[in-house]
């Protein structure tokens, strides 16, 4: 049997796709610690913001990465309420702000242009570039030049140089290391001023949110609100305790109640997860919608 060998174009998309591939694989293992970072500093947020564990919120890695993501919806719902509290005046003056500093950029790589093409040809070909390039290329001046650059060098590499330099180093390091759980902490903070603490109203059921989709204008006219997933957890034993969902593992759920101002962990074992669709004004009471049981 006759075999076929491979076309070159067939070839060349293999080792296009393979250097992809392995760029991918580096770019994902640099992210990743960053991204379990990130989700630690939302578990610190959240922990710090209710008054739990930083522990109640994770168990394994995947739970670090799943607090990343809420961190970061919440540093996108906190950029959407900027975006929206812009009036035509704010969008006006940014408009002007941006149009100048383009307009100053523009100069800005103009001249730079005009340096890079015509400038420096005319500086190489003077009498001075000549000057200065023949003087260090003159034999009585390169060895002081290389006694200088050895000097320095050794300067640099001697002790109290060195120590200064992994200092200065491991600095830079931390600082990188905790930028992340830093951005992570200020996106639980959105992340729970968006979808728990600033709420007026509890989510509706899929029903009626897909029949305000289909209503773009009222939805327009309506000014920006913050609703919250309104849940009751009814146990085998016990009292049934109702809130805002913070957040919501295999095992247990963060519950914030308003009127108590106070977070609960519950235990999801052999109970019953409901969500509310209402939130009666004035009682601070949700209304059960007995069509959407979550867990059971």
């Amino acid at each position: 049997m006759r075999e076929i060998a491979p076309s070159p174009s067939a070839i060349t998309f293999a080792r296009t796709a393979l250097r992809v591939l392995q760029t991918a694989a580096v770019v994902l293992a640099a992210l990743t610690p960053l991204g379990l970072l990130y989700g630690y500093g939302v578990a610190l947020g959240l922990a710090s913001r209710l008054g739990l564990d930083p522990g109640v919120f994770f168990n394994s890695v995947l739970d670090l990465l799943v607090l990343a993501g809420r961190g970061l919806l919440g540093h996108f719902l906190f950029l959407l309420k900027a975006l929206d509290d812009l009036g035509s005046d704010e969008i006006l003056e940014a408009g002007a702000v941006c149009g100048l500093a383009v307009l100053v950029l523009s100069l800005l790589a103009a001249a730079a242009y005009f340096v890079v093409q015509h400038l420096v040809p005319r500086l190489r070909n003077s009498e001075l570039w000549r000057a200065v390039t023949q003087a260090f290329d003159d034999a009585t001046v390169r060895p002081i030049v290389k006694f200088f650059s050895l000097a320095v060098f050794i300067a640099m590499a001697s002790g109290a140089a060195l120590r200064w330099l992994s200092l200065v180093a491991a600095l830079a390091l931390l600082t990188v290391l905790s930028a992340a759980p830093m951005l992570g902490m200020s996106g639980a903070d959105n992340y729970l001023a968006a979808t728990v603490f600033q709420a007026d109203s509890c989510l509706p059921g899929p029903g009626t949110r897909w029949a305000a989709v289909q209503r773009p204008q009222q939805r327009r006219s309506r000014a920006t609100r913050y609703a919250a997933t309104c849940v009751e957890v009814v146990p085998a034993t016990g009292a049934v305790l109702r809130g805002r969902l913070v957040l919501a593992r295999g095992e247990n759920v963060v519950l914030y109640r308003p009127r108590q101002d106070d977070a609960l962990v519950l235990d999801l074992k052999g109970a019953r997860l409901i969500q509310l669709s209402t939130l009666q004004t004035g009682t601070g009471e949700q209304a059960r919608d007995p069509s959407r049981t979550l867990r059971q």
